[in-house]
């Protein structure tokens, strides 16, 4: 409900001054949140462009990206999340979530070589319970491949650094 009662307040804000990129930005936040993605990240550009050095919006962005990707995987959508996720990458390439929730999307497409490739790449840059998960999506995907002997050497690396993934 607050965000959908914040919108109004942000356009008023925006007809006085259109160039006011905390507005545009904090009307993206809003908009995202009601699962607006697109709309959102026309806004996040808009002040972008404005003030390109606008760290706030930058990380609205990618946290939007990554999101619609996450929101898109969770319903089957896979083609949708992968292309948001594409462009988070662009955006923030070290990014374990992003590099983890690709891996997770390619292996629901059932491409698991390519899923592989950005588990690998999201464990460059996670560590410990982070680590962990991406250990056992890894190991899940060669136990998905008939690589039995795999899937238990990383789902074993996943238990050591997080006992809880044991159970």
């Amino acid at each position: 409900g607050k965000y959908e009662e914040a919108i109004p307040n942000y356009d008023r804000a925006l007809r006085i001054d259109p160039d006011y990129v905390e507005a545009l930005t904090n009307k993206g936040v809003a908009l995202s949140s009601l699962n607006r993605y697109d709309q959102a990240l026309a806004l996040y550009d808009q002040a972008l462009k404005i003030k390109p050095s606008y760290a706030d919006a930058r990380q609205r962005k990618i946290s939007t990206l990554r999101e619609a990707g996450r929101h898109y995987g969770q319903q089957g959508q896979l083609n949708k999340a992968l292309s948001y996720l594409l462009l988070a990458e662009k955006e923030a390439p070290q990014d374990f979530t992003i590099l983890h929730l690709l891996g997770i999307a390619y292996a629901s497409g059932g491409q698991a070589q390519k899923a592989i490739q950005y588990f690998q790449k999201a464990l460059e840059y996670a560590r410990g319970k982070d680590a962990a998960i991406i250990y056992y999506d890894l190991g899940s995907t060669y136990y998905n491949m008939g690589d039995a002997e795999k899937g238990q050497e990383f789902h074993q690396k996943a238990v050591a650094l997080n006992p809880e993934l044991g159970r």
